[in-house]
């Protein structure tokens, strides 16, 4: 008697629950905030919104990026040239500023309006005239679009690979009474006074103070561009 009592009662919840349904009633979740089963499909829609609009709040919308114009031109950009082509006009609208340190490659087209940093226009040196380099051999590497090497000793400066210095120059002024050697890198070509040298073989410049060599890298060769005093080919 006492199972059978205990048997009723277990199911009478089970069947008071069940007459809150109809067959084509289901449970579709638990929401924990109310500890209640979903009963319809549109409980749990309602529930899936709200929770959406709490998560949606926190988010940034696409028409709220700064600038939304811009952002969404070019992500909407058909392809790569259409990406690039908006590129390029908004760095021309934007006056460019380049900052640090940039390494580029290949050509560059930049705006007439860029502002390059000072490295890139100003002028280094190795030395100065009155305490000149004596370092033997001397191998000197630049940043700048021109470099100075004031040297004081009869011995050998060494080009770096004109390759990595396209465009770029370096200036060699003999302070006394010195022989100096210049090498260039490997079997590269220097350029003497419009005479080709043949590849690696190095170029002197005539002892005399206020005696120097100026020269250019066209990407392959050191092509001297000015000099004051003897400049001869070397070994």
């Amino acid at each position: 008697m006492k199972r059978f009592l205990l048997l009723i009662f277990l199911l009478v919840p089970c069947l008071a629950m069940a007459t809150d349904f109809d067959d084509a009633d289901q449970l579709y979740g638990w929401d924990s905030s109310t500890g209640q089963f979903y009963q319809t499909w549109a409980d749990h829609k309602t529930q899936l919104s709200l929770l959406y609009q709490a998560l949606d709040a926190d988010l940034t919308t696409y028409a709220g990026i700064t600038p939304s114009a811009n952002v969404q031109s070019l992500l909407g950009a058909a392809d790569y040239a259409a990406f690039f082509a908006l590129i390029d006009d908004t760095l021309v609208a934007a006056n460019l500023t380049i900052s640090g340190d940039w390494t580029f490659s290949g050509n560059v087209d930049l705006p007439a309006d860029t502002v390059l940093p000072a490295a890139a226009v100003a002028g280094s040196q190795t030395g100065v005239h009155a305490t000149p380099s004596t370092t033997n051999p001397l191998a000197p590497t630049w940043v700048t679009a021109i470099h100075t090497v004031w040297y004081g000793a009869t011995g050998e400066i060494d080009l770096p690979a004109a390759a990595g210095y396209t465009g770029r120059g370096i200036l060699i002024y003999n302070t006394g009474a010195f022989t100096i050697t210049i090498d260039p890198d490997g079997t590269e070509v220097i350029v003497r006074a419009g005479t080709v040298q043949t590849g690696g073989v190095s170029m002197t410049l005539a002892s005399g103070a206020g005696n120097y060599v100026a020269l250019i890298s066209d990407g392959a060769r050191w092509v001297t561009v000015g000099y004051a005093g003897v400049i001869a080919e070397g070994t």
